[in-house]
């Protein structure tokens, strides 16, 4: 299924305010204490927006318009975390990194090998630190997948990294994905 690109009404300008995973967890207490949970769906990524003032009521029905051409969420769209769109190391761009054996760096990343929590890359510049909460994109073809890094990590001076993730990778998804550390 193909994302949406979205238009904003009239050249709209929004804040956003939150971008968080919400896990599809539930959780029954059980009479001895504690409880048992069960993770009955992929977890999502949800986020909010406002708008930087009041907003009239004419500008207010374009906005209701396209939250209602989303059908509640069953319509697929692409966003990121505007305020985590660059990894950490890098500052707020990628312009002066240098891949391992040569060539600019973009901030995309080859997989060279991927398990549920766990993305090997290839590609990185030397020594290249991931911070807790770097996000990084998966995508093959329509197919995408957003993830946050679990835990710091630093590349090989040969520009190879394993980064624990969070939320799962859907693995029956990609087949050949590439990585995107840069939104």
């Amino acid at each position: 299924e193909a994302s949406m690109i979205l238009a904003m009404p009239c050249g709209l300008k929004l804040l956003q305010t939150s971008f968080e995973m919400r896990p599809s967890v539930q959780t029954t207490p059980l009479r001895g204490g504690g409880g048992l949970s069960i993770d009955f769906a992929p977890a999502r990524w949800a986020a909010e927006f406002a708008t930087p003032a009041a907003l009239r009521r004419a500008a207010i029905d374009p906005i209701a318009a396209l939250v209602d051409s989303l059908r509640g969420g069953l319509v697929r769209i692409e966003v990121s975390d505007w305020l985590r769109k660059w990894p950490r190391a890098t500052g707020k761009s990628t312009v002066l990194l240098v891949r391992a054996g040569g060539g600019a760096f973009d901030g995309d990343a080859a997989v060279t090998d991927l398990a549920a929590r766990e993305i090997s890359l290839a590609g990185l510049p030397p020594a290249f630190a991931l911070s807790e909460g770097d996000m990084i994109g998966l995508r093959e073809g329509d197919t995408r997948s957003l993830h946050r890094l679990a835990a710091p990590v630093v590349a090989s001076l040969g520009g190879l990294a394993t980064v624990t993730v969070e939320p799962a990778v859907p693995l029956a998804r990609f087949s050949a994905p590439s990585a995107r550390l840069v939104a």
